[in-house]
């Protein structure tokens, strides 16, 4: 069965990775909705709304650039956090330098050195448990990230770390809205 279904204005995402998703209840994404598509996520990623960052899947890429071309849609290519604080957890030996560089960049990017190493901290087992099962060699986004969470809580996915997970990677995103747990959190306040 497809997961992902092209139409000529938008896509069906038939059967998302992850039950915290806005497209879980809404798997219509018109062409609208969609803020940027960016090529340097590994799989390919499209923000929608704003707020949430959603990955097509590899065997989609043909026809998802397709529609992309088609709709003349936004390619963004923006800086990707997640890769960069993920770094760590690769099997690959940095040089110090290295490390400054990437914690200059994530402060570009909207992220202080010790929130970085605070990130880092609460995903550490969670990451390095996963390791030889996951990565490739050279890169380790919030994909593989969400997909290691889920497989550690297999039904019981926390919708806090999804959302939390998209703040963080949208934070050198220039139009970010409040995320939709964000908002039903305030709301059950008032």
């Amino acid at each position: 069965m497809k997961k992902v279904i092209f139409h000529e204005n938008s896509l069906e995402i038939i059967q998302y990775e992850f039950q915290s998703s806005t497209v879980r209840d809404k798997p219509l994404i018109n062409i609208s909705q969609i803020n940027e598509v960016n090529l340097n996520t590994n799989p390919i990623s499209i923000v929608i709304n704003h707020n949430e960052i959603i990955f097509i899947e590899d065997k989609y890429n043909k026809d998802f650039l397709e529609l992309v071309k088609r709709n003349n849609l936004k390619v963004e290519n923006r800086f990707d956090v997640w890769a960069a604080i993920n770094e760590i957890f690769l099997e690959t030996e940095f040089t110090p330098k290295h490390h400054e560089r990437s914690f200059r960049t994530l402060q570009e990017n909207g992220l202080q050195q010790q929130e970085v190493i605070d990130i880092r901290e609460k995903i550490k087992d969670l990451m390095t448990g996963w390791l030889s099962i996951t990565w490739s060699f050279n890169y380790l986004g919030q994909y593989d990230l969400l997909l290691n969470k889920k497989q550690s809580y297999l039904l019981l996915f926390p919708r806090e770390f999804y959302w939390w997970t998209m703040d963080i990677a949208l934070s050198n995103y220039p139009n970010k809205l409040i995320n939709p747990y964000e908002a039903n959190k305030i709301e059950e306040q008032h």
